[in-house]
């Protein structure tokens, strides 16, 4: 607070922005703390909402000088002596300012979120085994590895190789002199923390944020994705089929709970990737509520957690609403597969999506729209087991046929037994075209076969045939190369429209973006140990960075509010500027490069 006061008295304008026309004491601003009691956590949210919606960094190169609050570079850390600055790669140009560069001048923005929000804080606050001989504060190795998570760096090597060259992110790092971290100290650090006392602080960010309004936890969908390893080392690593690769793979599986509206993760665990092991879906649902303190109102579920017990607890002890798509083959579906044509009705489904500011997005979402086909949407009333009624919500859709869907029109109409050449023959001849572009197509078709159940192989090797007799596709041909394909939602809303239901549904797909940037962006399948616990401690560092990265963009204009973090690091966080220091105050001065290397040539 007085750091804070101190640099109002020293920034007058700032003061008079906030509407004040002095400086108020710290003793006035410790009444009137007290005065507010419960409801200072609201209004101080209110005012951090308002400074946001105030924030503009869409042209970032335009902010010429960036001024560091006295807050953050107050600290006995930042290097103040001449002498100090010549071991940071400070060039003196004078006698009183200091220059260095820096490429990643935008992440200054960054650290609104992590100090002027109190993330600092909540990882100063860890508590972390001691280690002989380590210079490296836990708060300096906390922020090391979230620096490395939103820059983007894949390994602990990257890391290190920039923060030799870049004084910026030493600083950010809270790092003295050239005392970077290497590969070896932040992998040999991790494994102090215990993912305990992880889970503690990310549940109070996550309970922080609820109070500034960043996370409800009221709207979330559940799901899972898996993280394969290699090796038989890793701790808790389990062994499963993949169908996709026709092997066998090793690895975890990750379970998340998940704020769709504000895109927060609120709560995951790391299990053997067999699906066997999969947590039960009232335990997450239970941890979820506690960290966020708040009730869920509706959960979006997938596939993985279908099962009729997890529906009836949903429903008639937890009182949540819940949306889940149906499977074939059970008596729901068969009930539903049951319905007339005369149920049906006609009409094209709705997304949800951002409006383009661009004459290109326009044309691209007009064209998207024109593309959209009309679907037939009927509902029924069915029950489970315990007489418990659940509404079902059918969808019959036109789909391309696919090339299985084309081998099992061909089988139904074969009558005897073939070899695996005669039947790729087959199909090219009635399709026109193959049926892999393999280098042996016979191999991929002969798979095919044997999965299906009414196609039998008899003998081995060349020889092998495989007797078809009355076989049923079941597969319903429209028009030209499409067929019609039904799918099923089970739900118990009953309030809302059955094309509703389909449509907020798709709000779950938000849950499949975060895996494929957490692993395609994040790089958290980049694992720093084969120790369990330090894996899971690697989870919990790069979803705190992904909660700040979130919030961050809240503070940006619409354009990059829903972008990736590929685009962020682009567009925003990679920024060549100059660094000039006075022994006061930190400047950051874009487009200097010029002027800098005049200097640097007088200097040598």
């Amino acid at each position: 607070m007085e750091e804070t006061l101190d640099f109002l008295t020293s920034n007058k304008s700032r003061m008079k922005q906030i509407g004040l026309e002095t400086v108020p004491t710290k003793g006035a601003v410790t009444k009137f703390r007290k005065r507010l009691g419960t409801e200072f956590n609201r209004i101080l949210g209110l005012l951090i909402a308002y400074i946001h919606d105030c924030m503009n960094f869409e042209s970032l190169d335009r902010f010429h000088v960036v001024l560091f609050t006295k807050c953050y570079f107050g600290n006995p850390r930042f290097p103040r002596m001449s002498k100090e600055m010549n071991s940071q790669k400070f060039i003196p140009c004078d006698k009183k300012i200091h220059r260095t560069a820096t490429k990643w001048a935008g992440f200054n923005l960054m650290l609104y979120v992590l100090y002027g929000l109190g993330f600092v804080n909540i990882l100063e606050d860890l508590k972390v085994e001691k280690r002989s001989k380590c210079v490296y504060t836990p708060l300096q190795i906390s922020l090391a590895y979230i620096v490395k998570m939103i820059l983007g760096f894949k390994n602990a090597y990257c890391l290190d190789e920039e923060l030799e060259d870049d004084v910026f992110l030493q600083m950010i790092c809270t790092l003295d002199g050239d005392r970077t971290p290497s590969k070896s100290t932040l992998d040999d650090d991790i494994r102090r923390y215990k993912a305990e006392e992880l889970q503690k602080a990310y549940r109070t960010i996550i309970q922080w944020m609820r109070i500034l309004g960043f996370v409800t936890g009221a709207t979330v969908a559940c799901d899972s994705t898996k993280m394969r390893v290699d090796g038989l080392t890793y701790e808790g690593a389990e062994e499963v089929f993949d169908y996709q690769k026709k092997e066998n793979v090793r690895g975890y599986k990750l379970f998340v709970i998940y704020d769709v509206v504000y895109r927060i993760p609120i709560y995951f665990e790391v299990r053997g990737i067999n699906d066997a092991d999969a947590p039960p879906l009232k335990e997450m649902v239970k941890k979820a509520k506690q960290i966020t303190g708040t009730s869920i109102k509706r959960l979006y579920i997938d596939r993985g957690f279908y099962d009729e017990a997890n529906f009836l607890w949903l429903d008639d002890k937890e009182h949540i609403e819940y949306v889940t798509r149906g499977k074939q083959g059970t008596k729901l579906f068969e009930q539903a597969a049951e319905l007339g044509d005369a149920e049906f009705r006609v009409l094209v489904l709705k997304t949800k999506e951002y409006e383009p500011k661009t004459a290109q997005g326009k044309v691209a979402k007009e064209k998207r729209e024109g593309d959209k086909k009309p679907v037939r949407i009927a509902e029924c009333t069915c029950s489970f087991s315990t007489g418990t009624p659940v509404r079902v919500v059918v969808e019959k859709k036109r789909t391309r046929l696919s090339k299985n869907d084309k081998l099992r029109l061909l089988l139904a109409k074969l009558s005897g037994s073939y070899t695996a050449q005669e039947v790729v023959e087959l199909y090219k001849k009635e399709y026109g075209e193959v049926f892999s572009n393999s280098k042996k197509p016979t191999i991929t078709i002969a798979k095919t076969l044997t999965k299906i159940p009414e196609v039998v192989a008899v003998g081995n090797g060349r020889g092998r045939k495989y007797k078809i007799e009355a076989y049923k596709a079941d597969i319903k041909v429209l028009d030209g190369n499409e067929k019609e394909e039904m799918f099923i939602w089970l739900t118990n809303v009953f309030s809302a429209s059955p094309e509703q239901i389909i449509e907020d549904y798709g709000i779950r797909w938000l849950i499949e973006t975060l895996f494929a940037e957490a692993k395609g962006e994040w790089y958290i399948n980049k694992l720093p140990s084969r120790n369990l616990e330090a894996i899971k401690v690697h989870f919990y560092f790069s979803f705190i960075a992904y909660d700040i990265v979130n919030i961050f963009k809240r503070a940006l204009t619409e354009k990059y509010r829903n972008a990736g973090i590929e685009v962020l690091r682009r567009d925003i966080l990679h920024k060549i500027a100059v660094i000039c220091f006075n022994g006061r105050s930190l400047k950051f001065e874009f487009n200097r490069k010029y002027e800098l290397r005049s200097v640097l040539i007088k200097l040598s």
